[in-house]
């Protein structure tokens, strides 16, 4: 099941660093686990790369273990057209 679009979420305030964001998305952002380049999500409390649940799951296991509750995946967004993809 693919995550669903939201609009707003409760976590984003306090798990999301925004003042640091456009430092997140860094050239290499293969996982920092086991060095999978496709389907990675980058976690917003940290920064750090983790392949998806498809992959290794990653980025689960370091949610979990970290508490870190809101990561971005390969989202792009046209301001003009309000349009979104993953």
């Amino acid at each position: 099941m693919a995550p669903s679009k939201i609009s707003s979420c409760e976590h984003l305030e306090e798990h999301v660093k925004l003042s640091s964001l456009l430092e997140l998305v860094k050239p290499d952002n293969s996982c920092r686990t086991c060095g999978h380049k496709e389907e990675n999500w980058i976690c917003l409390s940290c920064g750090e790369c983790f392949c998806g649940r498809f992959v290794s799951r990653h980025m689960v296991d370091h949610s979990l273990e970290k508490y870190h509750l809101v990561a971005l995946r390969g989202l792009s967004f046209c301001i003009e057209s309000n349009n979104s993809s993953y």
